[in-house]
């Protein structure tokens, strides 16, 4: 899992298919409030791409997920 932070929001690829919206806010709320979880979508065959982008309202909340080295979100681990 690779995680990349601008502005408060988080993009975050390696997401293990089946790993809903809901599941990714329970992870990142831990580091603070989540106001958006954007998981994008092939236009051709309506599934998950693999990555989402994690807003935070403060920056400083995306800054602390980002420092953390340890990330499991529905069993996939970062790297």
């Amino acid at each position: 899992m690779k995680l990349l932070e601008i502005n408060g929001r988080l993009f975050v690829a390696g997401i293990a298919p089946g790993t809903s919206d809901a599941d990714i806010g329970r992870h990142f709320c831990r580091y603070g409030e989540v106001s958006d979880v954007c998981q994008p979508k092939d236009r051709f065959t309506g599934c998950p791409r693999g990555f989402v982008f994690v807003q935070f309202p403060r920056p400083i909340d995306a800054g602390r997920a980002l420092a953390d080295p340890h990330h499991v979100i529905n069993g996939q681990h970062d790297r």
